[in-house]
């Protein structure tokens, strides 16, 4: 957790008013990027796009298990195990919106749009 917001946490505890004073902080971390916003919680059940060895493609339904924010190459990844197969994948928070959906109907639109191009 952002130093920032332990910080917010403890002045809103002490005195809820007294945390307002630290609003433009959070604000300027959150626009500089130290802030991450998650785009979902532990628990969400997501839908994958993923390409098969033997050239096919599918959805795959998963539920999010974890989240890791690290110095790798991406920096971010989250971590979901997929129900049907009880595999577990890892991929970047950029996938989002791409390869991973939060409901099976966007994933499928997204594979037909991508079977157009």
């Amino acid at each position: 957790m952002p130093d920032i917001i332990q910080r917010l946490k403890d002045a809103y505890i002490q005195n809820p008013a007294s945390a307002l004073a630290l609003l433009p902080e959070l604000f300027k971390q959150y626009d500089e990027g130290l802030i991450k916003v998650l785009p979902c919680k532990v628990g969400t059940t997501v839908f994958k796009i993923c390409s098969l060895v033997n050239g096919n493609i599918i959805i795959v339904k998963g539920k999010i298990i974890d989240y890791s924010i690290s110095n790798s190459i991406s920096g971010e990844e989250f971590y979901f195990s997929e129900e049907s197969r009880f595999h577990d994948i890892w991929c970047e928070f950029g996938c989002f919106g791409k390869t991973v959906f939060l409901t099976r109907g966007a994933a499928e639109k997204a594979l037909e749009e991508n079977e157009k191009k």
